[in-house]
């Protein structure tokens, strides 16, 4: 069987152009990135939606959506304590760019905690009642934190397949790259959650 050697190795990187340098180098085949270069290839196959983490017990914790505006009394625990100094070199793609997006979107401004941290311990401050975090989608316990989607444009984040352009992938990476492909034509949108 041609696909029994067919193992994943994965790598967090967070910069678009170190993602370009794997691909292009032959160190990765295949990345998914909030952000594209000219050096790769590229192709939108989902969206990445930002949601509000609320303790479950909070006044709002049953709201399908929620607007920023609506959380301004409340502290904002930070993904981490570069936010507020990272006022220059902000991307489309970085998490930052979409918050603070989101917070002049709707005039808000967020009343800063002194936590940040991982997304672990944000969520363990949320759930101990000591503000309120923004993450990307994933599956949450609703009997501990609320994940609430945020009705702001900024909201939601483009998330691309990545390939090489100066080489030919392996049969397996290219089936892979196929598979996304087409997963995504069928059902229209990737979601992450």
């Amino acid at each position: 069987d041609e696909n029994a050697h067919f193992t994943f190795q994965f790598q967090l990187v967070h910069r678009i152009e170190e993602i370009e340098q794997l691909l292009q180098i032959g160190e990765a085949d295949i990345a998914f990135a909030q952000a594209t270069s000219p050096g790769v290839n590229s192709l939108q196959i989902a969206m990445d939606q930002l949601f509000v983490l609320l303790p479950a017990d909070h006044p709002l914790a049953r709201k399908k959506q929620i607007r920023l505006r609506d959380l301004e009394d409340m502290p904002f625990i930070l993904p981490n304590l570069d936010f507020i100094q990272q006022d220059s070199g902000l991307t489309e793609s970085s998490l930052n760019y979409a918050l603070k997006s989101m917070f002049l979107a709707e005039h808000v401004h967020p009343r800063y905690s002194p936590l940040s941290g991982n997304n672990d311990v944000r969520r363990s401050y949320v759930q101990a009642g000591f503000g309120y975090t923004i993450t990307s989608g994933f599956p949450q316990n609703e009997e501990e934190v609320a994940s609430i989607e945020i009705d702001n444009p900024y909201s939601r984040r483009p998330v691309y397949l990545l390939w090489p352009k100066n080489r030919e992938l392996s049969i397996q990476a290219d089936r892979f790259k196929d598979y996304c492909i087409d997963f995504y034509k069928n059902k229209h949108e990737m979601t992450w959650r």
